[in-house]
């Protein structure tokens, strides 16, 4: 928690900066409420928070690979477990809107960090091993487990700490990681394997 302490005094200094360079330009008005106001400043560093966690559960590696994993090198049909995928995403997320209230976003969020760690580690282990089973168990859970936490979750409590701009700043975001997880990943499974996936669950343990 210190930790992010220290990186929201950064980020906001790193703000006023950007004013002061841009002050007087067109580009001021999207900042100026941020900096006007300090508590939306402080809504919008965790709102770039939440985001880049949603992303380094390895939600996108793991939909980017999930397809080849399936197929093992052409000796399954992949079509089956891909329809897989969609029902536990959809049935998951269901469920999320039925416990999000009961339970609170911090629990859901905590018991989905732990779960998505566990099995990011276990298919991070199997990954060059030939336990096509194991690999096909472990990419459903991590689905389930993203489905009822940080997935939905994180899509609704943004808007409700920055009404306003919340939606469209966190999806440009978002999308911002989604493109850096992109161009990092076949890299990342290239030279690390299978330590790569055991790398974002690391991230889950910590966070």
């Amino acid at each position: 928690m210190k930790f992010f302490k220290a990186l929201f005094k950064h980020f906001q200094l790193a703000l006023k900066i950007l004013w002061y360079n841009i002050e007087g330009s067109r580009l001021q008005w999207i900042i100026k409420p941020f900096l006007q106001m300090p508590a939306h400043c402080r809504e919008l560093y965790w709102l770039l928070v939440i985001s880049f966690f949603q992303q380094i559960t390895g939600i996108n590696v793991v939909v980017f690979y999930s397809s080849s994993i399936f197929s093992d090198n052409g000796r399954h049909d992949p079509s089956i477990p891909n329809m897989l995928t969609v029902v536990c995403n959809l049935t998951f997320t269901l469920l999320s809107s039925l416990l999000v209230d009961k339970l609170g976003r911090r629990k859901l969020f905590i018991i989905g960090s732990f779960l998505i760690a566990i099995f990011m580690l276990i298919l991070g282990f199997v990954y060059e091993k030939d336990f096509y089973l194991v690999k096909v168990v472990c990419i459903l859970l991590f689905l389930c487990a993203f489905a009822i936490s940080h997935g939905p979750v994180c899509w609704l409590y943004i808007p409700e700490i920055l009404p306003s701009l919340g939606m469209s700043l966190a999806t440009s975001t978002n999308f911002l990681f989604t493109i850096a997880i992109g161009f990092v990943t076949p890299y990342g499974i290239n030279i690390l394997k299978g330590l790569f996936f055991e790398l974002f669950s690391v991230s889950m343990f910590i966070v």
